[in-house]
């Protein structure tokens, strides 16, 4: 799910409480990793969400599991290229 900024949606999706203990769906994904072997959990969000998410889903993941939530920015290019247009929303979306 991108973790866009819900224009369509009217709020941000990525935190709408889903599950019966008003879980993100985020979390959902992250279970069924975990039960499926992974010892590796990364998220990509908006610069924004980045402290309030490592401290949020830090108490939600095992300490044997690396976390890292991370932003990706609009200059975030590969080196030897560049976008010269205009864009709003984040690459993805």
């Amino acid at each position: 799910m991108a973790a866009g900024r819900g224009s369509r949606y009217g709020k941000l999706k990525q935190f709408d409480g889903l599950g019966p203990n008003e879980e993100f769906l985020m979390e959902f994904s992250i279970y069924d990793a975990l039960e499926n072997g992974f010892d590796h959990i990364v998220v990509v969000t908006q610069k924004d969400n980045v402290a309030f998410l490592k401290e949020y889903l830090s108490s939600k993941i095992p300490g044997t599991v690396a976390l890292d939530v991370v932003s990706q920015e609009l200059s975030d290019l590969p080196e030897g290229t560049s976008f010269k247009g205009e864009r709003a929303k984040p690459w993805g979306t």
